[in-house]
């Protein structure tokens, strides 16, 4: 069951939703207000169920982006996961307004233990029947779902539960809707915010938060990832309990350890985990495909044998072999300071035809690899300049796929990690191995059998189709139901519309001419000055209309 179907299934009734988000309405406008942010609620036209003019501004003092991150932070979880997820994007975000939505803290206090466990019942039975021990103040307490340490009665093994919180996914729908119509709204009144595309981003929260509310997608992603890493590996994720796990609780094994600020290793062990998390990392955008996308200190302890653990598996993101082929070939050319490859590679990973003048691009490429390899060793980062790589495309209104953002700052999230805990790591010294190996293995004979047989198979799926598709095509044709388009032929219509218009003008032209002509000779009444009044009157029209035709052709011709 996808989480469209989930949706579906917990959501509450339509009147109820209506009446959730009027409420919700006036108390996202109070907040906005209060944040001295009136002019975004007048515009927007959210109803505040005439209580705004009963509001007082505070904070009046503070930057604009300062206000816009605490108005998210009183708005709540949805509203909190939202600039995070903008946080992410650093192609679309200003500067300013991306440093203060990395302040945004995701930490509320915990639910009541009562209600807690009654959802735990609810999805698990008698928490007596399976754990010996259930600590009733949890470990850690986010705006979704909160983590408690337990015991297994079975086999004595300490787990950590992490359970939804009770009726969050309704506020969560609710505060989802909201924010699509005030997108909406935005992307229509703001035409400087267009570019942003901001509906786009709502449907990005909406994937990426119904994702972390179903925990057997998370436990999915754990299991993935831990199939993927040797067992000796210095970088590690929970082992998950598949018995006791469900939509809504997931069971994972408790993790001892530290934050990377306090480790206590010596100097050849910080290097060894350094390069181990980044070279896992490397593995996960550029092999495998699937990457932890918010690897911040706040998701990794250090545990006490000296391994990476990296928690919270909720928001992962995936790319494509294609998509992989093409990260790899530009982050070749970018270390290899070559523009016209960067600029080439590019537009072939973006799916850009063309970009209105490459010279301006190409000079601005140029002058971010110049400022990436003058940066002393020890400050380069790849995900940095990824990140500065994408926004200056952004800058030339080439649209980035949000996954591309996505990998570039978990990439560069990863980089301050290693340096974090080994400040002498060299990150370019680090990636270009991985990289050359990688470009290295599309050339083994395996891999290329592998693409023969593909493009062998799809060739064999055409030539086996063609009949089926031409018969369908013929009869289509046969019905009337394909029409054929001319485009790009405006100009020769106009012309062809003209010349048959001046033809026929020109026949008419003669023939009254002609027929003037017949009835002066033969005299016919009635008569004017001894002439045929109709021939002279022939030959005055016939006059004017050759004139005008004149006209229209010299006026043509000085265009």
């Amino acid at each position: 069951m996808g989480w469209k179907e989930i949706l579906h299934k917990e959501s509450p009734s339509p009147a109820y939703r209506s009446l959730a988000g009027l409420v919700r309405s006036k108390d996202i406008a109070g907040i906005i207000i209060k944040y001295g942010l009136r002019d975004f609620v007048d515009r927007c036209r959210i109803p505040d169920l005439g209580l705004a003019h009963r509001i007082t501004g505070i904070e009046k003092g503070l930057p604009v982006y300062a206000r816009i991150r605490m108005v998210l932070e009183e708005l709540g979880p949805t509203f909190i996961k939202f600039g995070q997820l903008a946080s992410m994007r650093p192609d679309l975000v200003p500067p300013e307004l991306l440093s203060e939505l990395e302040k945004l803290q995701d930490s509320v206090p915990p639910e009541p233990f009562a209600d807690v466990e009654q959802k735990l019942e609810a999805e698990l039975g008698p928490l007596e029947a399976i754990f010996k021990e259930f600590d009733t103040e949890p470990v850690a307490a986010a705006s979704l779902s909160q983590v408690h340490r337990a015991v297994l009665r079975d086999t004595g093994e300490v787990v950590a539960v992490k359970v939804r919180r009770p009726k969050v996914f309704t506020t969560v729908q609710a505060d989802l809707n909201v924010l699509a119509c005030l997108a909406s709204r935005l992307h229509d009144r703001y035409p400087e915010l267009q570019v942003y595309n901001l509906p786009a981003l709502v449907e990005e929260l909406r994937y990426s938060i119904n994702n972390e509310l179903d925990f057997l997608k998370e436990a999915a992603n754990i299991k993935v990832f831990r199939a993927a890493i040797d067992e000796n590996s210095l970088v590690t994720a929970p082992k998950v309990y598949d018995a006791y796990t469900t939509r809504k609780v997931l069971t994972m094994g408790f993790v001892e350890g530290v934050r990377v600020s306090k480790i206590d290793l010596g100097r050849e062990q910080r290097r060894k985990l350094a390069e181990a998390g980044l070279e896992v990392q490397i593995n996960q955008i550029l092999r495998q495909g699937f990457f932890h996308a918010d690897p911040h200190a706040g998701n990794v302890l250090i545990t006490p044998e000296g391994r990476i653990c990296l928690l919270d598996w909720g928001m992962v993101g995936r790319l494509t072999h294609t998509m992989r082929r093409d990260i790899i070939d530009l982050l070749l050319a970018i270390l290899d300071r070559d523009e016209e490859r960067v600029t080439a590679t590019a537009r072939r990973a973006f799916d850009v035809e063309e970009v209105g003048n490459p010279l301006p691009l190409q000079r601005d490429i140029r002058e971010l690899l110049d400022t990436f390899f003058a940066t002393d060793r020890r400050h380069r980062s790849v995900g940095h300049l990824l990140i500065d790589f994408l926004a200056v495309f952004q800058k030339h209104r080439v649209a980035i796929p949000a996954q591309y953002a996505f990998m570039s700052k978990a990439l560069f999230t990863m980089e301050g990690l290693g340096q974090q805990i080994y400040p002498e790591l060299d990150i370019p010294a680090s990636v270009k191995p991985h990289l050359q190996r990688l470009v290295t293995e599309r050339t083994h004979p395996a891999e290329v059998a592998r693409r023969i047989r593909n493009q062998g198979a799809a060739a064999a799926r055409l030539v086996e189709n063609l009949p089926e598709r031409a018969d369908r095509i013929f009869r289509r044709l046969e019905k009337g139901e394909i029409a054929v388009r001319f485009e790009g032929t405006q100009k020769l219509e106009e012309a062809l519309v003209k010349s048959s218009n001046r033809l026929t003008t020109g026949i008419i032209l003669g023939s009254m001419i002609l027929g003037s002509s017949v009835m002066t000779t033969a005299a016919i009444p009635p008569l004017l000055f001894g002439h045929s009044a109709l021939g002279m009157a022939g030959f005055a029209f016939s006059g004017i209309l050759g004139l005008r035709l004149l006209l229209d052709i010299r006026r043509e011709r000085r265009r």
